[in-house]
């Protein structure tokens, strides 16, 4: 057996950051790296699991432990990814399962822990406090996560390390600045989280000024039913609305846009921002997670206040102003080479060492 390090997970072939982030790691030496996948959806064959999700999560448990017995002696570490919700809890029995191997562990978590710990029962706070003490790093994707750890919760700071996110597909140019300038929202299985009432109210805010006649197109990919419903009632020329696009649908649109907007309630680090990044978007999303690591007010985008409506169609107008534009949408695309999969390889490598 060549693998010296496991890394434990959803299954790769679903969708979402934290298999992204797997899938990034594996990139790195398929060799070196075995994916355990917890799924509780989906087989290694990626069809839907049927049995009960309890059993599913304690025959998970039962062959990782067998999985370790069997070849521990040879690991040099177990890498545990999760979020930043219930599952966490789930997860974290890996590292608990590792520590009884006395292999090295990692854990890396994504979502929002500021919000996840915040508003967790002091119970909660305590279990969450004990797991993250566990293992020998703590992976993280930005400063300020870092700080909250130290600060908040008490995780000695030697134990938790920074290492970036990943950008799959760098661009080899910005977009351009058309007019209208084209505004991208994506909101998903998430759109409630990710601000979707918020947009739907600022474009009705929008189209009811005359001093953005003309000024903008709007691009909702997968609002609430709700949303998609009331700009539909409004009837608005300016508001282009999908379902949902994936592969070149939502790269042929992404080419297409000057302004991502992303006014969530709460977040990690959103794949979305990152990709906006890339086509040289300006970024307007909210001060939650780990987004103001990424975007610097007035430099690479503008940062408002969660459930502000008003606030986004003020901040819009800030970007009629092209060469406020052009200034942001040139430093996002210089930004984003810093998420490259060398750099993620090279940080990584660094921590595992």
């Amino acid at each position: 057996m060549k693998t010296k390090y496991v890394i434990v997970g959803p299954n790769i072939l679903e969708s979402g950051g934290i298999s992204l982030f797997i899938k990034n790691i594996m990139l790195i030496d398929p060799s070196r790296f075995y994916s355990f996948s917890n799924s509780r959806n989906i087989d290694n064959s990626g069809k839907k699991i049927k049995r009960p999700k309890l059993f599913t999560v304690i025959i998970n448990y039962c062959n990782f432990f067998l999985f370790l017995l069997k070849n521990h002696r040879q690991l040099e570490g177990v890498v545990v990814v999760t979020a930043s919700n219930f599952v966490f809890y789930d997860s974290a029995v890996y590292i608990l399962i590792a520590k009884l191997f006395r292999i090295t562990s990692y854990f890396r978590y994504a979502g929002d822990i500021q919000y996840f710990y915040d508003n967790s029962l002091i119970i909660q706070k305590k279990i969450i406090q004990f797991f993250l003490r566990i293992p020998n790093k703590n992976l993280v994707q930005s400063n300020i996560i870092k700080k909250y750890l130290a600060d908040v919760i008490g995780i000695n700071e030697q134990k938790i390390e920074i290492i970036p996110e990943v950008i799959p597909k760098l661009r080899s140019a910005k977009n351009e600045i058309n007019k209208p300038i084209n505004v991208v929202f994506f909101g998903g299985l998430e759109a409630k989280r990710k601000g979707s009432s918020v947009v739907t109210q600022s474009i009705i805010d929008v189209n009811s000024s005359k001093k953005f006649n003309g000024l903008f197109h709007f691009h909702l990919v997968a609002t609430t039913n709700n949303d998609r419903d009331t700009l539909e009632s409004c009837n608005f020329n300016n508001v282009s609305q999908y379902s949902g696009l994936y592969g070149k649908e939502k790269e042929e649109l992404m080419k297409r846009c000057q302004v991502l907007i992303l006014p969530s309630y709460k977040e990690g680090m959103p794949n979305a921002i990152l990709d906006a990044l890339t086509y040289g978007m300006a970024v307007i999303s909210t001060r939650v997670g780990s987004i103001p690591d990424v975007i610097s007010e007035d430099e690479n985008g503008f940062l408002i206040a969660p459930g502000t409506a008003k606030e986004l169609t003020r901040t819009l107008s800030k970007l009629t102003n092209i060469k406020t534009l052009g200034k942001i949408m040139k430093n996002n695309y210089e930004l984003s080479f810093k998420y490259s999969q060398e750099n993620f390889a090279s940080k990584l490598n660094e921590i595992l060492r």
